[in-house]
């Protein structure tokens, strides 16, 4: 029973990436679901379908929608470079994202792989300086969780314009020169701030000695090539890789240069994906001016973990084991292309649905005060397995 007007015919078709968290069952009360592989997406399979929900590996522009009967396209993510924007405009399409959906989920991704980087420096996580690159929806998840570990960072983001209060804003260059340095940029080609490409050779040669680069935000931010080539004469320098040029098919060179390598799935909680579909449900709402739904629930946090060793770093893998994704996406190396892209895919499929630190409670035996209050700052409930 929708209330007011209605736009196109009423129940939708609607074509649905059978990645989208909770498909088709959280999409069922519009119309008639059919759900597709994103990747393999063409124009014969669309039909007459009205409503066309897709993820990040699927481009949309006039190849796949011209002459279709799709009105509205929603991407469950953040990011919109998968997206002819100025085409669907013109034809009257109706485009929505999920900003922010897996902001919290980057963010907690980039604090395991501080930890990480902390323990192999031996050093304190606190002690680190943090250069943020971009300050839109991840950059300030990050921002918070920093902050409340006591972790000193400064912001790079142009576009901004201004000092933000309470936060040390500083040109790239400055921010280049931290202990580790976090990516959270847009990929876009054109304009004052174009990020294609902006790490490039003389760029990445300001990071420090032994300093850790994270990439979670696109491949192609990033020059590959000249990463590697510093790399390579700079043994002291890490990268952490969530995001790679060529995705599915990352350079197997850089596949194992990377210190800490993943298949794209920093914002893979399960929780940000359930935000990404609940943005698109709501968004739908709105467009056929019908009242808002119920949102989709998280489900009870997850059993305790017992940790995978000493200190932060051992505690956090029990959630999010950064190791054991490094060995699965070293072993793509030796593939070959096709076979590498398959292999990449499936590791997003079963390993992308960690729980976010809210719903991730640790077994630990006798935790130091410290790391304890480190848990504390993150929201990670810390249980005493003792017994």
């Amino acid at each position: 029973a929708w209330a007011g007007s209605r736009r196109g015919t009423f129940p939708l078709k609607l074509l649905v990436d059978r990645e989208i968290a909770d498909a088709p069952q959280a999409f069922e009360c519009f119309g008639e679901v059919a759900l597709f592989d994103g990747r393999t997406l063409s124009r014969d399979d669309l039909g007459d379908a009205e409503v066309l929900l897709v993820r990040s590996v699927t481009r949309v522009g006039a190849a796949l929608l011209q002459g279709s009967a799709i009105r509205f396209v929603g991407t469950s993510t953040a990011g919109t470079d998968h997206v002819d924007l100025t085409w669907l405009s013109k034809q009257g399409i109706t485009f929505v994202a999920a900003p922010g959906c897996n902001a919290q989920a980057v963010a907690e991704h980039v604090v395991c792989c501080m930890a990480w980087h902390a323990a192999a420096l031996e050093r304190p996580i606190e002690s680190l300086e943090l250069g943020i690159i971009g300050y839109g929806h991840v950059g300030k998840a990050l921002g918070r969780l920093a902050a409340a570990l006591g972790i000193r960072f400064v912001v790079n983001d142009p576009p901004l314009g201004l000092r933000l209060p309470g936060v040390e804003t500083v040109r790239l260059d400055e921010a280049m020169a931290r202990d580790v340095v976090s990516i959270h940029v847009p990929l876009t080609f054109d304009g004052p701030v174009a990020t294609a490409g902006m790490l490039d050779r003389d760029r990445l040669e300001l990071l420090p000695p032994r300093a850790l680069l994270i990439n979670a935000a696109r491949g192609g931010v990033v020059d590959e090539s000249a990463l590697l080539a510093l790399l390579a004469t700079r043994p002291g320098l890490r990268c952490a890789i969530d995001c790679w040029e060529g995705e599915p098919c990352p350079n197997p060179e850089l596949l194992l240069a990377a210190h800490v390598a993943s298949p794209h799935i920093a914002g893979h909680s399960r929780e940000a994906r359930l935000r990404a579909s609940d943005m698109l449900r709501q968004a739908l709402c709105r467009w056929l001016e019908c009242p808002a739904i119920a949102p989709l629930g998280f489900g009870h946090p997850q059993a305790p973990r017992p940790a995978l060793g000493p200190g932060l770093a051992g505690i956090l893998a029990a959630g999010h084991d950064l190791a054991a994704h490094t060995q699965r996406m070293a072993g793509l190396a030796a593939m070959p292309a096709a076979r590498r892209g398959a292999a990449f895919d499936e590791l997003r499929r079963q390993f992308g649905l960690r729980r976010e630190f809210p719903a991730s409670p640790v077994a630990c035996r006798d935790p130091d005060p410290d790391t304890v209050r480190q848990l504390h700052a993150l929201g990670i409930e810390c249980v005493d397995d003792r017994s």
